[in-house]
């Protein structure tokens, strides 16, 4: 079924890598879009990025939407909306909470896909990646924790907390009910649903009013020299880094998936630390360094999950 796109004899290695393209240009995301919301609402950058994505796998799939069927929908659309959701609440949250609070309650997915997998396939999360998730979660908490403490609870950390469970429960439904579809099939269908949310919640967002203002005002320009690289990066860090995601969690293990993504908040940290926005520190080390022994934990864990595999094959 996913011939081009999923070869079945490809070596873990080249998805573990694409991931980590992934985690690299998403540690970078909030930096660039912090310059976007100068000209572009959060909405209406997202707009903007999931009908190019949309646009580019319509091109994609064009020879063979014939095989688009009713389990396609009732899986995609779910998991897009609950996506979907994630995604926009954790662009809104970013307006109203630190970079720093977004960074560490995006992360909180870690903790939540092995108990997601286990509530739907009973799957029991190791004792390793239990201790890798947590040992990643206060990782994330010392590289991104500065400005944590009283703020957290502001109505932008709620979103953002929000985001994260949503995207660890995501996660854990993709690797259980996409493994065997065609992958650029279900991105078409997925990417369909992220539009029109992204399109409503625009529109929505604009026009519902507290104390007379809008909830987000809409900010949208034409002009090509911000509307092409806008388009450009919604391309790259939504229908290209979600198709490579999906693509490492369908074909590894959920959960160090889940437990390899905060890495990006060691990319964001040392950006900061390159820009000048931030000051190199000893909670900036210690707490990259937790991030990656929770990932060379986790590793292991695969690794060893991957030899009992191999035993039962036997």
């Amino acid at each position: 079924m996913q011939q081009h796109l999923q070869g079945q004899n490809t070596p873990q290695w080249i998805y573990y890598l694409a991931l980590f393209f992934v985690i690299a240009l998403w540690g970078i995301d909030p930096i660039v879009m912090s310059y976007f919301y100068t000209y572009y609402s959060a909405s209406a950058l997202t707009v903007i990025g999931t009908f190019f994505s949309l646009l580019a796998f319509l091109v994609l799939c064009r020879k063979k939407l014939t095989r688009l069927s009713l389990r396609y929908v009732k899986i995609a659309v779910p998991i897009g909306l609950c996506n979907s959701a994630a995604c926009l609440l954790q662009k809104i949250g970013l307006q109203y909470t630190t970079p720093a609070n977004y960074a560490f309650l995006e992360h909180v997915s870690c903790i939540v896909v092995p108990l997601a997998l286990l509530v739907l396939i009973k799957k029991r999360p190791s004792a390793i990646q239990l201790g890798a998730g947590l040992l990643c979660l206060i990782g994330c908490f010392l590289l991104c924790g500065a400005e944590l403490g009283g703020t957290l609870l502001h109505p932008g950390d709620l979103l953002c907390f929000l985001a994260g469970v949503l995207l660890g429960v995501c996660v854990a439904l993709t690797g259980v009910f996409v493994k065997d579809l065609d992958l650029s099939l279900y991105m078409l269908l997925h990417m369909l649903v992220y539009f029109l949310l992204s399109l409503g919640s625009m529109l929505a967002l604009d026009r519902i009013t507290v104390g007379g203002l809008p909830l987000e005002p809409l900010r949208f320009t034409l002009s090509p020299h911000l509307l092409l690289p806008a388009a450009l990066f919604g391309l790259l860090s939504i229908g290209i880094c979600w198709m490579l995601k999906n693509l490492a969690i369908v074909h590894t293990d959920p959960t160090a998936v889940a437990i390899f993504s905060p890495f990006s908040a060691v990319i964001a940290a040392t950006a900061s630390v390159l820009l000048g926005k931030d000051t190199f520190s000893a909670r900036l080390l210690i707490g990259a360094g937790m991030i990656l022994l929770a990932l060379f934990l986790s590793g292991l864990s695969s690794v060893a999950e991957e030899r009992r595999e191999h035993l039962r094959n036997l």
